[in-house]
C-alpha cells in the first residue's frame, strides 16, 4: 500500500456513479465513525457530502443520524432545517442542531429537502419500525419471494460470557453499599447497556474506598402499575475486541429506580457510566434533580450526556465549567461547544471549580482512581 497512491484507480463519485441509498444503523457505531472516518474531515465525511450535493437518499436508524447531524461545521449541521425521527430522549439534539421532529413524534419519517435529498429515518430498530422503515427507503417486505431454503446454510455457535453479579459482593444491598459511617456518599447512575469497564472500575473502586454509595437507574413509570424497589440491570458484552479488558464479560448491577430513591439521602457526589446507559436517563426529572442536588460529578465517556438539562451542562446561574466526552458524541453538546474540550483517549477534563470531572473513554476510569 502506498498512501502517496491510495486513490489510484478508485471511481470518482457522480451523476453516473453513486450509491442510490446510504444505510446507516444504529448502535454506538455511529459515534465510532464521527470520531474516526468522518472526523476533521475525513474521508468518510467527504464521500457523505459528495452523496449530499448529488442528492441521494439516507436510510438512518436509531444513532445511524447522529452521522449525518455532525456533518458540516461545529456551528452548523449539514442536516439542520431536516425532520426525522429521532433516538428516544434525544428530542434536545435535534433542537441544538436546527432540526425538527417527525410530525405526531412517528418513529419513522421520511423528509426530501429542498434540493432533493431524501432522509429515512427511524427512532429505533424493532417490529413497530421495521416494515415502514423498508417501505421508505422502496424496499418493501410485501411481495416478496419466497426463500429456497435449500440454498441457505445455518451453523449456531456459542461464546462463554463471564458474569460479574455485584449483589453478591459483601456489603452490598439491594442496589446500596453500605462503607465507612464517616465516608461520603454518592450516587451511581447506571443502567442496562453500560460499558462494564466503566461500571465495574467504578464500583469496585467504591467498594475498596470504603464509600457508601447506591446505584440508579431510570425512574419507574408507575403509571404502568406494579412495584419495584430493586431494578437488575445489565451492562453491554463486548464480544472479540483483544483490546477490551473486559471482554466477553457482563456486570450485573441492582439499583433503585431514581424515583424510589429516598429524598433523605444527601449524596457528597455522583459517577455516570458511559455506554448506551445514559440515553435511559435523560429527560429523567427524577435523575436530574439527584444531579442538582450533588456537589461534585463525575461522567465517563458518553455520560456526559445525562447531564444534559442539568446545572452540569446547562446551568441557570452562569456559564458551565469544561468538560469532555466520548468524541464521537461531541454534536449532543453543540450548545455548549465553547466548554467543550477534544482530549487523548483516556484523558480526564477538571473544570476550574474542581466540581466537575469528565472522562472521554473507559480507561479514563484509571484516572479516575489516581485523582
Amino acid at each position: 500500500f502506498n498512501p502517496e497512491k491510495k486513490t489510484d484507480g478508485a471511481m470518482p463519485i457522480s451523476d453516473t456513479f453513486k450509491f442510490a441509498t446510504i444505510f446507516l444503523i444504529g448502535g454506538l457505531m455511529p459515534h465510532t465513525l464521527n470520531a474516526t472516518a468522518m472526523a476533521d474531515n475525513n474521508p468518510g465525511a467527504l464521500l457523505l457530502g459528495k452523496h449530499f450535493e448529488l442528492a441521494t437518499r439516507f436510510a438512518v436508524i436509531g444513532h445511524g443520524l447522529d452521522v449525518l447531524i455532525a456533518l458540516g461545521t461545529r456551528e452548523r449541521s449539514l442536516v439542520s432545517g431536516y425532520k426525522a425521527a429521532v433516538f428516544p430522549n434525544q428530542e434536545h439534539l435535534l433542537r441544538i442542531s436546527g432540526m425538527e421532529e417527525a410530525p405526531d413524534k412517528s418513529s419513522v419519517h421520511k423528509h426530501v429537502s429542498e434540493s432533493g435529498v431524501e432522509l429515512v429515518s427511524a427512532s429505533y430498530w424493532g417490529k413497530g419500525t421495521a416494515e415502514t422503515f423498508f417501505a421508505a427507503t422502496g424496499l418493501s417486505l410485501e411481495g416478496r419471494m419466497e426463500m429456497d431454503t435449500e440454498r441457505f446454510y445455518t451453523m449456531s455457535t456459542a461464546e462463554t460470557v463471564f458474569r460479574f453479579d455485584a449483589s453478591k459482593m459483601p456489603g452490598l444491598s439491594g442496589g446500596s453499599f453500605a462503607g465507612e459511617p464517616s465516608a461520603p456518599t454518592v450516587a451511581v447512575f447506571v443502567d442496562d447497556n453500560a460499558d462494564p469497564i466503566e461500571a465495574y472500575v467504578i464500583i469496585t473502586h467504591l467498594m475498596s474506598e470504603k464509600y457508601n454509595f447506591h446505584m440508579v437507574s431510570h425512574s419507574l413509570d408507575e403509571s404502568k402499575g406494579g412495584e419495584m424497589s430493586v431494578r437488575t440491570v445489565r451492562t453491554e458484552t463486548v464480544f472479540g475486541n483483544a483490546m477490551y479488558g473486559l471482554k466477553d464479560c457482563m456486570c450485573i448491577l441492582p439499583t433503585v429506580p431514581a424515583n424510589l430513591v429516598e429524598k433523605s439521602i444527601k449524596f457528597d457526589g455522583f459517577f455516570v457510566a458511559g455506554g448506551q446507559c445514559p440515553y435511559y436517563m435523560m429527560k429523567d426529572a427524577a435523575v436530574t434533580a439527584i444531579m442538582d442536588s450533588a456537589p461534585i460529578a463525575a461522567a465517563v465517556c458518553h455520560g456526559p450526556e445525562a447531564l444534559i438539562g442539568s446545572k452540569w451542562l446547562h446551568s441557570s446561574d452562569g456559564p458551565v465549567g469544561n468538560f469532555v466526552s466520548y468524541y464521537g458524541a461531541w454534536m449532543s453538546f453543540r450548545d455548549v461547544l465553547d466548554r467543550y474540550e477534544r482530549k487523548k483517549p483516556g484523558e480526564i477534563c477538571q473544570d476550574s471549580t474542581g466540581r466537575l470531572f469528565t472522562g472521554n473513554a473507559p480507561n479514563s476510569t484509571t484516572s479516575y482512581r489516581a485523582n
